[in-house]
């Protein structure tokens, strides 16, 4: 945190959860879409999907989140510490 307060100088008012700036929030997002037009009729079937949307996240998928962080924090530090929902 005081690497970030010194180098973008805009954490102050900032709550320390960002969903901005967590990548998971953006992987729990891919799930949600793959999961959407899922209609299991029980809740074993419903876990067997979600195992395989799980499992059909590629390392691709999971490093282009990662590598995104440079352009999240740029953004954030552009937006004033407002959110940057839809950027992604």
């Amino acid at each position: 945190m005081d690497y970030l307060q010194y180098r973008c100088n805009v954490l102050s008012p900032w709550p320390p959860n960002s969903p901005d700036l967590n990548p998971i929030e953006n992987l729990w997002s891919i799930m949600d879409k793959r999961l959407k037009n899922v209609q299991p009729s029980n809740e074993e079937e419903f876990i067997l999907e979600i195992i395989r949307v799980w499992e059909g996240i590629t390392w691709e998928i999971i490093e282009n989140l990662v590598t995104s962080m440079t352009k999240r924090i740029d953004l954030v530090i552009d937006h004033e510490g407002q959110s940057i929902n839809g950027f992604f």
